[in-house]
């Protein structure tokens, strides 16, 4: 087993566990309801039902969370139930920027991200992308997006956006 991937400390009153990587400054702390599996020959861990990871200042939430450390990155997604209704679907967090999306796959190192089925507020403004990637300066790039003032689930009016790049509350930039 490589030495450099091992749980660090297991709290009891929250059953929750750490993880170290000495590639990465701090551990990265994880929890679930269900179960957690570890695949330590492939360095994943699997995570079901409400399952939370927390890496610095920054905190997922997904009914089911793949940690790749090999790849140093986490992937969220929802589950379905017997009506095919999506259950947990994945919650970002990360300083003031928070938003729920269909999926999501972050990279601890680059602090890169690409998010499926977003909508996230933008001023007074709401944003709906279908497919986008957070870059470390904060910066969103976008394909399929939307964008109005009507906080409804399907706007009824919006300015659609074939490609777009957001620099959070200050500007949308389309062609």
């Amino acid at each position: 087993m490589d030495n450099k991937y091992y749980a660090l400390d297991l709290d009891d009153s929250l059953e929750t566990v750490f993880l170290v990587d000495s590639s990465l400054s701090n551990p990265i702390k994880y929890d679930a309801r269900d179960s957690m599996i570890a695949k330590i020959k492939d360095k994943k861990m699997y995570l079901y039902g409400n399952a939370h990871v927390y890496y610095e200042d920054m905190e997922v939430t997904a009914d089911i969370i793949e940690i790749d450390l090999e790849k140093s990155q986490v992937h969220a997604t929802y589950s379905v139930d017997s009506l095919g209704k999506p259950i947990g679907r994945p919650f970002f967090k990360q300083g003031s920027e928070e938003f729920d999306a269909a999926d999501i796959l972050y990279n601890f190192k680059t602090k890169k991200g690409v998010i499926k089925d977003v909508k996230t507020q933008q001023g007074e403004g709401y944003l709906h992308m279908e497919v986008s990637k957070r870059h470390p300066n904060e910066e969103i790039h976008l394909k399929n997006g939307r964008f109005t003032t009507c906080d409804l689930a399907e706007p009824h009016f919006h300015f659609h956006l074939s490609k777009a790049v957001v620099v959070p509350n200050k500007r949308i930039v389309t062609g």
